[in-house]
């Protein structure tokens, strides 16, 4: 007899929506989830192109979080695949909105067994109580921690030098002084962008294409350099960075005839990120 997963008949609160097995909805802040946490593509398949670029705009440049909450106040953890519907207490279970998101084998089963302890750390999470929103305090504990220690001696070598200005559209997100690195992590050599707001990106080399990976997601990149002025795209994000050091330095190039893994863009990289 096959297995035939049932949905449940309504969710807890009206505006939190199962669409269907693994997947939850909030129309109150208009982004889904599944059991890896909140989606961008789940969120563009529920509720469009909007609500996907908003939820970019908030989740970019930051390490995924792995804890989040509802509107309603239920709160869920990724790592101890469990939710509670007291909130950040964290005592009460949530068997249904659990069983929605992690299956009847998750960790929420046996909270004896150590993977449901009430051992909050806020600073990596994503609460919606108060209308949805990124903690740029958070530390590298998310799932998409890509190994790089910044201090505030990076910071201070390259904080005056470097200007950096975020664009979604026609939307400026920030303008003001970044600080440029590379460095070896656990998922190769990663080139690293940080603004002084807190986001922070990384560009890496896969398989043979440029590639940028935050908390959105991983996203094809394309890159041109014009006099010192280069600019990085992806999703429906440009970033740009000038620094007058930069001038003439590495191959001139747009975004038509660049191909981002060749000597081009190591050249490039060479001469931005020290």
């Amino acid at each position: 007899m096959p297995f035939v997963a049932v949905q449940p008949a309504a969710a807890k609160n009206a505006s939190i929506d199962y669409p269907r097995q693994g997947v939850v909805c909030d129309r109150a802040t208009k982004m889904c989830f599944d059991s890896t946490g909140v989606s961008v593509t789940l969120t563009r398949e529920y509720f469009g192109r909007s609500a996907e670029r908003e939820l970019i705009r908030k989740l970019s440049g930051s390490n995924r979080p792995t804890q989040f909450q509802l509107s309603n106040g239920d709160v869920c953890d990724v790592r101890r695949q469990t939710c509670w519907d007291d909130g950040w207490d964290g005592k009460n279970i949530s068997r249904a909105l659990s069983k929605q998101l992690f299956g009847n084998n998750g960790a929420w089963r046996n909270p004896g067994s150590g993977n449901t302890s009430n051992n909050w750390n806020n600073n990596s999470g994503w609460n919606n109580s108060g209308g949805g929103g990124w903690n740029n305090n958070s530390g590298n504990n998310g799932s998409w921690n890509n190994g790089n220690n910044w201090n505030n001696n990076n910071w201070q070598q390259g904080q005056g030098n470097t200007a950096c200005e975020l664009r979604q559209g026609n939307r400026r997100l920030f303008n003001g002084s970044c600080v440029l690195n590379r460095r070896e992590s656990s998922n190769g050599m990663a080139y690293n962008v940080e603004l002084g707001d807190g986001r922070r990106y990384s560009f890496f080399n896969r398989q043979g294409n440029l590639v940028l990976r935050d908390a959105t997601g991983v996203w094809p990149v394309q890159v041109s350099n014009r006099n010192g002025n280069v600019s990085f795209r992806w999703a429906d994000l440009r970033l740009e960075a000038q620094d007058s050091r930069w001038n003439n330095q590495g191959q001139q190039g747009g975004f038509e005839d660049v191909n981002p893994t060749g000597a081009f863009l190591q050249n490039l990289f060479n001469n931005l990120f020290r």
